[in-house]
């Protein structure tokens, strides 16, 4: 039995190539489930595929992250042009986890708050699209998907 190790310090988030430090969480969300059910009269159900790929991720910064900063500059830019698309990143180099796209834009400026202790700043980057969602685990050794592939098909025909 493998072991199953996740790392914090292996998730890399990277945003047109600047890689986000210090965030202390990161949510993907896709907007829109792959397929969504449709019930028959007569007791017959069949299923509707979506292609909408679109998602939304938040991204939890302490206030002191320069990625505050960084961000602050990219969605200034996107206001004054109106035609930025970002390309971001969301890899879990110790495992298999992958979230990529590059239709992406920050939604707007954070909630800002002080306190007597350190707070965060939550960010929300809009994807139009999404290229690659993996959501994957963290084994040392992968699944073989080929004969579990088989195995799925065969039970389709």
């Amino acid at each position: 039995m493998d072991v199953l190790t996740y790392s914090p310090g292996q998730v890399v988030v990277s945003i047109c190539g600047y890689i986000v430090e210090g965030w202390s969480n990161i949510s993907v969300a896709l907007n829109s489930p792959v397929f969504r059910q449709v019930r028959g009269i007569r007791g017959k159900n069949t299923r509707i595929r979506n292609k909408d790929t679109s998602a939304t991720v938040r991204i939890s910064l302490i206030q002191s992250s320069v990625a505050n900063d960084v961000l602050t500059n990219l969605l200034s830019e996107d206001r004054n042009s109106g035609a930025s698309r970002l390309d971001i990143t969301i890899k879990d180099n110790s495992g298999t986890g992958l979230f990529a796209s590059s239709t992406a834009y920050i939604e707007g400026f954070p909630e800002m708050g002080y306190a007597a202790s350190q707070s965060e700043r939550v960010w929300t980057v809009l994807c139009d699209a999404s290229s690659n969602v993996t959501i994957g685990g963290n084994a040392e050794q992968g699944v073989d998907f080929a004969s579990m592939a088989g195995a799925v098909t065969s039970k389709i025909f």
